[in-house]
């Protein structure tokens, strides 16, 4: 696993030309400042906000990984999630955090089950943090932007940075970022699925293939939201490979290792990301907007 190094912040966008992600430091703004700095990359994709099969899915992988426990802890844990008063502008807000998630990996240890069924479960048991954002989407949504605006990590949380990370369910405490590069991921997969066609549902109607064409990067790439995969509707078993196969591949995995002011700028489809709030013990407040690279 890898450290996202920071970039300049004045070649964002030919940067995001050749890179499926980018760090850079930009200090500390006000809430007009980061907005008129994600407009410098794109227009604001309002879909994704006014958008209510995402709200539902929200509700429930919050609910799924027991988010909503959190707000029935003491007053200085919280988790919240809501909207700033400039359109498409998410604030992420949370602290003091100390839940262990129950997790069942990969096809194993689920006990006398068929391999479609653990695959079922699995699905949406410990893989439900790796995704990517808005797949349900038929028209997918471009760049995501995430600002730390307030990141302040415990000492014990720097640690769990440094020795909590877990190949078979990847997750770090100390408040992390981790992403799997789906360009690289491409080239070194890309014989084991060209040739076939290979489509994930993520809504009753949308599916898309594994196999994409990212308009950004001009080139294909491998494209899968894990959490979002509909297992009734798509080869779970299936999924469940290709998942495994890209977080144990450590030459796949970037971790952006947050410091207060740092922007992520990543190209939405060319890879896949997890938080890892578990355990967190400091504060950490997160800007978002979603932009449309034209």
């Amino acid at each position: 696993m890898r450290i996202l190094e920071r970039s300049s912040r004045y070649s964002i966008r030919e940067d995001l030309k050749t890179k499926f992600a980018v760090v850079v430091h930009l200090g500390d703004l006000s809430e007009q400042e980061f907005y008129d700095f994600s407009l410098s990359i794109g227009d604001i994709d309002l879909d994704c906000y006014n958008d209510q099969y995402h709200m539902h899915e929200v509700s429930r992988i919050a609910n799924s990984t027991r988010m909503s426990e959190f707000k029935k802890q003491e007053n200085e844990s919280r988790n919240v999630l809501a909207n700033s008063s400039f359109p498409g502008f998410s604030v992420f807000d949370y602290a003091g955090l100390d839940q262990q998630e129950d997790v069942e990996i990969g096809l194993s240890g689920l006990g006398d089950m068929s391999d479609e069924y653990k695959a079922k479960r699995a699905l949406i048991g410990g893989f439900k943090n790796w995704h990517v954002d808005f797949p349900h989407r038929k028209e997918l949504a471009d760049i995501g932007i995430l600002y730390a605006k307030n990141f302040k990590p415990t000492q014990r949380d720097r640690d769990a940075d440094i020795h909590g990370y877990n190949i078979i369910n990847p997750r770090l405490g100390g408040g992390s970022t981790l992403l799997v590069d789906f360009c690289l991921a491409h080239d070194k997969h890309h014989d084991a699925f060209a040739g076939k066609h290979v489509e994930f549902y993520y809504s009753e109607e949308v599916a898309h293939p594994l196999l994409r064409y990212n308009k950004i990067l001009d080139r294909e790439t491998l494209y899968i939201s894990p959490v979002s995969v509909l297992p009734n509707k798509s080869n779970s078993i299936l999924a469940n490979e290709i998942f495994m196969l890209l977080v144990n591949d450590d030459e796949l995995l970037w971790q952006v290792d947050w410091e207060e002011g740092d922007c992520l700028i990543f190209n939405n489809t060319a890879c896949m990301h997890r938080g890892a709030y578990h355990n967190f013990q400091g504060e950490r407040t997160m800007w978002r907007t979603t932009v449309k690279y034209d």
